[in-house]
């Protein structure tokens, strides 16, 4: 392809790429409107349960159906998201909101092989001309179809985050510097640090992970940003950046600091499934969010039955047993925790 081609084709890519897809809460069937508007308001029980007969009413529907299987994702339950998508994928197989939804429940439950080839399949969908600007184009070219087309931003970001899950940082920094996700000679530590101190919780955790892509030597803040991912309960990508952050660092200190958290925080670096760790951190907030003992409990077994080594979900049935007046249960469960990792009183 001679110089002239390839600049009309990379024309034509940024002035016909599509606007951004729909976000959840935005479909404007009024059998969905009751779904949105109870999650808007908070009442997640009752929006899965209106999702529930949107997609029984409209089974052929793509929008209901994602809608569903979103709202079950969200809660927890995902053995019934994943037969809804299941679903989903046979009503509009090629519909890259679709593929781009199930792709990022497959990062969500740890299943990294199933996204990426997700994620191939929407890059494929793409018209030609968008595909070569994206994959073959200069460097600006390919960072603005990026910006320019949502489908493309969400599949460089989930692609980002199935590395960074897999602990594969030095392709993740190549992936984001290839698609100008991050810029040379830009100092986003000490922007993050900046944001650290007052800006939206959103805010910050964006901010670290540019960091921890762009400057690779940022020991502070590949760590910084590890111990808050931990303090949340992501702790499979938590303990990535805290190790990374401990091996980088040139302070002896600061390496002992980091060993003994590895020790302490996170079962002495022990790898948890990312199934685990989703069942976990979502009983948690169905508890503390939502007041939702039964669900939270019944989401928390699931974990501690898939990795009895887990001591989080022990550690989140004790604090429920305990508000419940059960005292010799909390006691047990705090127990079990111990069994699993000796230094889980301490989180």
């Amino acid at each position: 392809m001679n110089r002239a081609a390839a600049i009309a084709v990379m024309l034509a890519a940024l002035w016909t790429t599509p606007g951004a897809a729909q976000a959840p809460g935005t479909d404007t069937d009024p059998r969905l409107e009751r779904t949105w508007r109870a999650y808007r308001a908070g009442r997640f029980d009752e929006a899965l349960a209106a999702a529930r007969l949107a997609s029984a009413a409209l089974p052929s529907s793509g929008p209901a159906l994602l809608a569903h299987g979103w709202m079950a994702e969200y809660l927890g339950e995902f053995d019934e998201a994943q037969s809804v998508y299941a679903k989903a994928r046979t009503v509009a197989s090629d519909d890259p909101d679709v593929l781009l939804r199930v792709a990022s429940f497959s990062v969500r439950v740890g299943e990294y092989d199933d996204a990426v080839a997700l994620l191939d399949r929407v890059l494929a969908g793409q018209p030609w001309w968008i595909r070569w600007a994206f994959l073959h184009g200069p460097t600006f070219a390919q960072a603005a179809v990026r910006r320019g087309n949502a489908v493309i931003e969400r599949t460089v970001q989930l692609k980002l985050d199935v590395l960074m899950e897999k602990g594969q940082l030095a392709e993740a920094r190549r992936v984001a510097r290839e698609y100008r996700v991050v810029q040379p000679a830009r100092d986003y530590c000490g922007e993050a640090r900046q944001r650290g101190a007052t800006g939206p919780r959103e805010e910050i955790f964006l901010a670290f992970r540019l960091a921890a892509l762009a400057q690779p030597d940022a020991a502070d803040c590949i760590w910084w940003y590890g111990q808050w991912l931990t303090d949340e309960g992501f702790v499979r990508l938590g303990r990535v950046m805290v190790i990374e952050g401990t091996r980088v660092t040139p302070s002896a200190a600061n390496k002992a600091s980091g060993e003994r958290y590895l020790r302490v925080r996170l079962s002495n670096g022990r790898e948890v499934s990312k199934r685990v760790e989703q069942l976990a951190l979502i009983g948690r907030q169905r508890y503390l969010r939502d007041g939702d003992t039964a669900g939270a409990v019944r989401l928390l077994m699931q974990a501690s039955a898939l990795d009895q080594g887990y001591p989080r979900s022990y550690n989140h049935l004790a604090r429920i047993a305990w508000d419940e007046g059960d005292r010799a249960g909390a006691v047990a469960w705090l127990e079990r925790g111990l069994q699993a990792d000796p230094a889980s009183w301490r989180t």
